[in-house]
């Protein structure tokens, strides 16, 4: 478990939910983690953007006070996991990942241009009607097409191009009934 700041706690592969978090929004990193890509380090940016957004004086006014939990599955690249049923760590992690994107409130997949893994498309199948994903797929990657119609009929989110983690935040918090909720209780009266 990692503490970036008195807001935001990462939680990374075999770590446990602190015991109270009621008040947090949960947020699951899913999405392209294909080993040795330029792209592949995206969760240390987005949540270096979050911090940007939860910052007490400088934040985005809507979640300056919300406290986060990031799931983030990622595993580094010196430590790959043989995806095989013999692999205890492989199967430890997985079912880390898919515990957590049941408990996450929000699933954030981005799937890059240029990924080839086939995990993001499992997590998208398996989350497209759970009320709690936003995707981010460019128009270049292979199956952009079939994404975007499985989203158009699911009303999913999905984001193309350049996104910011303030674009995914705000396209979540339209749509995420806890996340409403939290920002009722913010409101001073």
């Amino acid at each position: 478990m990692i503490q970036l700041n008195e807001k935001i706690t990462v939680l990374n592969p075999g770590d446990q939910l602190p015991m109270v978090t009621n008040d947090s929004i949960k947020l699951y990193l899913g999405g392209t983690m294909d080993f040795g890509s330029v792209e592949n380090d995206w969760q240390t940016k987005f949540q270096n953007g979050l911090i940007s957004l939860t910052d007490p004086i400088k934040g985005l006014l809507m979640i300056r006070g919300t406290n986060w939990i990031i799931f983030n599955p990622h595993v580094p690249a010196t430590q790959p996991l043989a995806p095989t049923l013999d692999n205890p760590e492989f199967i430890q992690t997985m079912q880390w990942r898919l515990q957590m994107m049941d408990m996450a409130d929000i699933v954030f997949l981005n799937i890059m241009n240029k990924s080839v893994s086939p995990i993001p498309i499992l997590e998208f199948g398996s989350l497209l009607t759970s009320g709690k994903l936003v995707v981010r797929c460019g128009e270049q990657h292979q199956i952009y097409s079939q994404i975007r119609l499985y989203c158009e009929k699911y009303n999913v989110p999905l984001l193309t191009g350049k996104t910011s983690v303030k674009d995914v935040i705000l396209c979540a918090g339209s749509y995420i009934e806890k996340f409403r909720d939290l920002q009722q209780l913010q409101i001073p009266e």
